[in-house]
C-alpha cells in the first residue's frame, strides 16, 4: 500500500489548499460542456412534461438535454437503453481481452472487492467513517438534480470525503472536487480534505488529484 501527497487539504486543512480550487482548464478537459444548440426536429416535448426515452427521437436536442437534467425517470430509461445497446459490444470486448491473456491466466481478471474499512483505520487510527447523503437539487455535481452519496471520515477535528473505487480516472477527481464544494457550502465551519482509495489511478487523474491536494491511497 502506498499513498501520495501528504500535503492534502481543502480550506483550513493540512496543506492549505483552497476548496474547489482546480487548476486552470482541468474541469474543461474532463467534462467538456454539452452543446445544446441545433435545429429543431419537432415541437413535441416542450410542455415540460415527462417523456420516456423511447419517445425522445421526435424532440429537439434542447428538449433531450432538459429531460436528462430534470426528469429522473427519463434518465433511468435512457441509461437502460444505452446499456442494452452497448452490451453486445462489451461482451465482444471481454472475449477479445480474454483471448489475449496467456493460457491459464483468465482467473486473474476478477479481484476481491476492495474493502476500505481496514485501510482507513490504518491511515486514520481511531477515526469514524459514516455515509453522507444529500439531494443535490441545484445540480452542483453532475449538472442536474441527483442524490449524492459519499463516505465521510472524522479524524482530529477534520472531515475527509473518502472516494473508494477500483480505478479512478480524471472525471472521478473532478466530481470529487465538486462534491467537496457542495459539502463545504453546507458545512462551512468544517475543515475539509479529500481522500481517494483505489487499486489503480490514471496518470492524468493522479496529477490532477495532487494539484488539488488530495490524498491518494493506492492498494496493491
Amino acid at each position: 500500500m502506498a499513498y501520495a501527497n501528504p500535503g492534502y487539504g481543502y480550506g483550513g486543512g493540512p496543506g492549505g489548499g483552497l476548496l474547489g480550487q482546480m487548476p486552470p482548464g482541468a474541469s474543461n478537459t474532463a467534462l467538456p460542456p454539452l452543446n445544446a444548440t441545433g435545429p429543431r426536429l419537432s415541437n413535441a416535448g416542450q410542455d415540460g412534461g415527462s417523456m420516456s426515452a423511447g419517445s425522445a427521437a421526435g424532440v429537439s436536442k434542447e428538449d433531450v438535454l432538459r429531460l436528462i437534467r430534470t426528469d429522473a425517470q427519463f434518465r433511468s430509461e435512457l441509461r437502460d437503453v444505452i446499456t442494452e445497446f452497448l452490451q453486445p459490444e462489451i461482451e465482444k470486448l471481454k472475449e477479445e481481452l480474454l483471448r489475449e491473456l496467456p493460457p491459464g491466466s483468465a482467473q486473474t481478471v476478477d479481484r476481491p472487492k476492495l474493502e476500505a474499512a481496514s485501510i482507513i483505520q490504518k491511515e486514520f487510527p481511531g477515526s469514524e467513517m459514516s455515509p453522507w447523503v444529500h439531494q443535490d437539487t441545484a445540480g452542483v455535481v453532475y449538472g442536474f438534480p441527483e442524490t449524492i452519496e459519499i463516505d465521510v471520515i472524522k479524524h482530529n477535528n477534520m472531515s475527509y470525503l473518502c472516494s473508494v473505487r477500483e480505478s479512478v480516472d480524471i472525471a472521478d477527481v473532478v466530481f470529487l472536487v465538486r462534491i467537496g464544494k457542495l459539502y463545504k457550502s453546507i458545512n462551512p465551519t468544517s475543515s475539509l480534505a479529500c481522500v481517494i482509495v483505489a487499486r489503480e489511478i490514471a496518470p492524468r487523474a493522479k496529477n490532477l488529484a495532487d494539484r488539488c491536494k488530495m490524498k491518494s491511497i493506492i492498494v496493491a
